[in-house]
């Protein structure tokens, strides 16, 4: 009898063990979707600003140009 309730509060203590486990796992993975939505935000606007940058950069030469 006491093996069966050794074995029984082995189960137990891994159970809620397993269920803290689950929730640490659901965490991190809720936060590695959102660091990675973030990521991809921060290069659509580093594309958009290599754009304009591009942009105004060839604006300034041919201003520069027409000075001279």
């Amino acid at each position: 009898m006491e093996t069966n309730q050794l074995l029984e509060d082995t189960v137990t203590v891994l159970s809620v063990e397993n269920e803290k486990l689950k929730r640490k796992y659901f965490f991190a993975t809720k936060e590695n979707h959102q660091l990675k939505q973030d990521l991809k935000k921060a290069i659509e606007e580093i594309d958009k600003l290599e754009l304009e940058y591009r942009r105004l950069t060839k604006m300034l030469a041919l201003y520069d140009r027409g000075r001279k």
